[in-house]
């Protein structure tokens, strides 16, 4: 390959600090090894003088790799992620070297601790979730800080759990990882001449992805930088999609004012997208207030439109893309359907499972939802509700909510509710409880799923029950909050509850499948089992066979490309989504938006839900305006009385 002006004048850069804005697609990874390169050939700068950092092991061992095929040979540069490099600092000082790493296991042991003590502490914020407090913790770790406005829990508790936490792993010699950085700020100040030490050590810096750095990591690399200054960052403010770890893609302006000095160089010929993919991709980033201005070219030239698709319904949404799919004239493996959350994914394996479409996807991690309480308990209040209700799903519920009444009254496996009323009508107090319960479900069954789930949870008095349930078992109140969530999730796209009851039926089948099937496949694969004591995980991405579409999210595509990319849902309160309420996550959701859009190659295809008459769906407000109007007069030529749309987008 060979350099573009830009690149040529990076990988050229000696001394000095320097700033690379690297589109998507703009060969960042190809400049830092030909750079490191050029260091060491043309400036005379011994290997091991050489720091790179990235923010993940599979990335770095890809720089790493990347670099040997390029020289031949393996050189002593020192690759790190930030966690490996943070964490050997620590090792070298006096506080920390006896210190290990705290397991997922121990966290969890932690945060369930500090739980139970709120619960006595601060009785009425007895309420918040385990992986609320783990949030909250893991935020401020990264950040130094946090927004008391974004929390739920009063100040004084939230200094609590903070404060208990740092005390209770510190006590155990433990170390977070969301903790080095702030561990080894403190090291550097107590220990000057440590600080000195290592930075001799060092005396060029790349930064790889640099957009995802934190406050606190960004603090330790000024420190290091210090002196010479030959600080090198790599990234993409319009690419930052990890600010609930704490990154903060203003930092990539902020280091001009730090190094006012430094070199600007912009990487904008894109390699990998079509002109139509990255020209749709830079109309929707441009919505965002809050980034550096930059023109990106596609150097692969003209390519295939982007095919934008409104469907009536979420039916219809699913026929277009099976159509697609099958279609398709390369291998499967070529497309990547990529959406916003984990039951999303799920619910487009079950689709294509059915379909006979083989899929394959890295993580999953709504396994087995079906055979939790809560889901079981959600699903009998519905069957209830629309008349398919047997004696398991009454018994299921009594004394969940506002059913109590003695078990016996239910004695057939059939259950005729109108019969039990009457032949209790001598029990005022019984038949007034029951006919108060029929009322209710009758107006539930009137309902949209997402709505009746709601319903249960207040006017059901469903909440109650959970409350006590999160008190009794503090260790399952994660697993409660991630099913409730996908439940709900799911439900979003029925406008029915005996749609819903249906789909939910087909999906535990298809869960039930799919986790013997794992199971069969694990029964024999010793990789499966943990690296206890490894510092990061060494397994990188498995890959789809050549039969098999990818399933992937957003988050999880990032760093990947496809010849072909499905996004399905692009729907205002899927994407962005509904948690992302204020303006600061909502132009994160717009940057996650373009991360999607950009792992295309050759063919885009976007589906929303939504018609002329449809009042509830809106596309997404990420989608050019111009681009969804002429969609909709191509799907809808005379307005809300037309069908499915015909699959031609633009």
């Amino acid at each position: 390959m060979k350099e573009n002006k830009a690149q040529y004048e990076a990988i050229r850069h000696y001394k000095g600090p320097a700033r690379i804005l690297a589109g998507p697609g703009a060969g960042k990874t190809y400049v830092l090894v030909n750079r490191i390169s050029y260091l060491i050939d043309e400036c005379n700068v011994p290997p091991d003088k050489i720091l790179v950092i990235t923010f993940t092991k599979a990335a770095a061992n890809q720089m790493q790799q990347r670099f040997a095929k390029l020289r031949g040979t393996i050189l002593p540069v020192h690759f790190h992620t930030f966690h490996s490099l943070f964490y050997y600092f620590l090792k070298q000082s006096h506080i920390y070297s006896d210190f290990s790493i705290l397991s997922n296991q121990d966290k969890i042991r932690t945060i369930n601790h500090i739980k139970n003590t709120i619960k006595h502490k601060f009785p009425d914020e007895s309420y918040v979730s385990n992986d609320y407090l783990a949030s909250i913790i893991a935020y401020y770790l990264n950040k130094g800080c946090f927004d008391r406005e974004e929390t739920v829990l009063k100040e004084e508790t939230t200094d609590f759990a903070i404060s208990q936490y740092l005390s209770l792993i510190t006590a155990e010699k433990k170390l977070d990882f969301d903790d080095f950085a702030n561990k080894a700020l403190e090291v550097f100040a107590k220990y000057p001449k440590l600080l000195e030490r290592i930075k001799s050590g060092y005396e060029y810096i790349l930064i790889d992805e640099f957009q995802d750095i934190n406050p606190r990591q960004y603090e330790v690399i000024r420190l290091l930088a210090a002196g010479e200054r030959n600080l090198f960052v790599v990234g993409d403010d319009d690419q930052a999609i990890y600010g609930f770890r704490g990154a903060e893609p203003s930092i990539m302006r902020q280091f001009e004012e730090d190094y006012p000095d430094c070199v600007k160089i912009l990487l904008a010929s894109n390699y990998r997208c079509s002109e139509e993919i990255l020209d749709f991709a830079c109309e929707s980033i441009k919505g965002n207030k809050d980034r550096v201005e930059k023109e990106l070219v596609a150097e692969r030239g003209s390519g295939c439109p982007v095919k934008l698709i409104p469907c009536k319904t979420p039916k219809i949404q699913s026929t277009e893309i099976v159509s697609f799919i099958k279609g398709y004239q390369g291998n499967l493996s070529d497309i990547a359907i990529i959406c916003r959350t984990n039951a999303m994914l799920d619910r487009y394996g079950m689709l294509l499972s059915k379909e006979g479409i083989s899929c394959f996807m890295k993580d999953n991690y709504c396994k087995g939802i079906c055979d939790i309480g809560i889901t079981k308990d959600i699903l009998a209040y519905f069957r209830i509700a629309c008349g398919r209700a047997d004696r398991t799903d009454y018994l299921r519920i009594i004394d969940k909510g506002c059913l109590s009444v003695v078990r016996g009254i239910f004695q057939k496996h059939e259950v005729d509710f109108k019969a039990i009323i009457r032949a209790n009508k001598e029990d005022f107090a019984l038949r007034e409880s029951l006919m108060s319960f029929e009322r209710k479900m009758s107006l539930m069954r009137r309902m949209d799923p997402l709505c009746a789930i709601g319903y249960i949870m207040k006017a059901l008095k469903y909440e109650t029950y959970l409350m006590g349930l999160r008190l009794r078992n503090p260790s399952e109140c994660s697993l409660f909050e991630r099913t409730l969530e996908t439940v709900k999730e799911f439900a979003e796209d029925f406008n029915s509850i005996r749609e819903f009851v249906d789909f939910m039926g087909e999906y535990g089948a298809y869960e039930k499948e799919k986790l013997e099937r794992e199971r069969y496949l694990n029964a024999g694969d010793s990789s499966v089992s943990s690296a206890g004591g490894s510092l990061e995980s060494s397994s990188g991405p498995r890959c789809a066979a050549p039969n098999q579409v990818n399933l992937i999210t957003m988050h999880g595509s990032k760093g990947l490309e496809f010849p072909c990319v499905i996004l399905p849902d692009i729907n205002d309160g899927k994407m962005p989504h509904t948690r992302s309420s204020n303006p600061i996550l909502i132009e994160e959701e717009r940057r996650l938006f373009y991360v999607a859009m950009t792992r295309a190659r050759d063919e885009l295809l976007i589906t929303f839900i939504g018609a002329p008459d449809d009042f509830r769906n809106h596309p997404s407000k990420f989608l050019p305006a111009r681009s969804v109007e002429k969609a909709m007069a191509r799907a809808y030529p005379y307005g809300a009385s037309d069908g499915a749309p015909d699959g031609s987008g633009g």
